[in-house]
């Protein structure tokens, strides 16, 4: 379940299995007017189909995006969304990035009240589609383990 597709009458009948979030982070990049987004679409497309595969406990978030020249700036506001998260009723967080945001000081299972923070840090840009997958599997099962821990 995607948030931005979200509809009030289908959460409320969904919400009560929904305890893992799948949140996306990734730089905004800019060159004179264009826009550098291949590891943002990767990421994205990543999610999307670890989502659909785990759906009806997870929700999908939107993307959230960093300038990769901030890295405490980012660090702080990635600590704020973790607090406001922490403040729910949702038990898994799941951070969503390429390894070029390996500048950012916190790592796994950051505690926040009853909420279990992870970054998933993803390999390289990815090449061609058994990558793709390789990364959809290994963040699918970095969840489910996740869910088999509690």
């Amino acid at each position: 379940m995607k948030l931005v597709d979200l509809q009030p009458e289908s959460w409320y009948r969904s919400a009560p299995f929904v305890d893992t979030l799948l949140l996306p982070v990734a730089p905004v990049k800019v060159e004179g007017k264009l826009f550098i987004e291949d590891e943002k679409n990767q990421i994205e497309e990543i999610c999307v189909r670890t989502e659909k595969q785990l759906m009806g406990r997870v929700l999908l978030l939107p993307t959230v995006h960093y300038l990769p020249t901030t890295a405490e700036n980012t660090e702080r506001f990635l600590e704020e969304i973790i607090t406001q998260f922490g403040q729910s009723d949702f038990s898994y967080l799941f951070l969503v990035a390429r390894s070029s945001i390996s500048n950012i000081s916190f790592r796994n299972k950051i505690m926040s009240n009853s909420l279990q923070v992870y970054w998933n840090l993803l390999s390289s840009i990815v090449n061609h589609s058994n990558q793709l997958e390789e990364e959809v599997e290994n963040l699918t099962s970095s969840i489910l383990t996740a869910w088999s821990d509690k």
